[in-house]
């Protein structure tokens, strides 16, 4: 089974998790192991260098520039094989706030945590990518509307249980997910217009030391 963990440092990641039996002789069984390993570590390569501005500096991950470039192509490419796409639209809420009140550096942990959370929660045939401001954009090679809003409802709710420590507190990180399918016939623009927003995951604001319940946040 595939299980999202609470890592040490805040951000989910998927983990497959697998129970094998221990047997005695005669094939008798004296208990169980269970084996845990990270679902997607190909994509802790995307954290290297700045590879010339194609990576951003706070979240490792794809430029604004790149994530523009992969866009066109994919718009391009449907054009010619008439299949279309998924496309979502993270946009983390409240960081400007945030950013105001303590400063510009406070809401680099909150951008970090919620790009660890999306690249290990998501496999190597997605693309993922910084956008604006506080957006990213994941494009999906499935064009299923329900497929698509269900990884859109997916991808919030692990956000919305990912953690954030600032000076002792704790913060959960609100977002708002917005989906849409690319066909055939659509720009970019166009396709940002018509997205729709799922529910957002809640108002960002401290949580108690401990909150964060070992029953339901298995930590890794």
């Amino acid at each position: 089974m595939h299980a999202f963990y609470l890592h040490k440092n805040g951000h989910r990641t998927a983990v497959r998790v697998r129970t094998r039996p221990i047997l005695e002789y005669g094939d008798a069984i004296l208990g169980a192991t269970v084996l845990f390993e990270e679902a997607f570590t190909q994509r802790e390569e995307a954290s290297g260098p700045p590879m010339y501005g194609c990576l951003d500096a706070t979240t490792g991950l794809p430029s604004r520039r790149l994530t523009q470039a992969v866009l066109n192509e994919c718009l391009a490419g449907m054009e010619e094989s008439h299949t279309g796409f998924g496309l979502l639209r993270i946009r983390l809420l409240g960081l400007d706030e945030f950013r105001a009140k303590h400063g510009p550096q406070s809401v680099v942990p909150f951008l970090r945590t919620a790009a660890q959370t999306l690249r290990n929660s998501m496999d190597a045939e997605n693309f993922l990518g910084c956008w604006q401001g506080n957006d990213f954009l994941a494009v999906l090679t499935s064009a299923s509307p329900m497929m698509v809003a269900m990884t859109a409802d997916i991808l919030r709710n692990l956000l919305s249980r990912s953690e954030v420590l600032w000076w002792g507190d704790r913060f959960l990180i609100d977002t708002e997910v917005a989906y849409t399918v690319a066909l055939p016939g659509k720009d970019l623009h166009s396709l940002l217009e018509e997205m729709k927003p799922g529910h957002s995951s809640g108002t960002t604001k401290a949580a108690a030391a401990g909150a964060a319940d070992n029953s339901a946040h298995q930590r890794g």
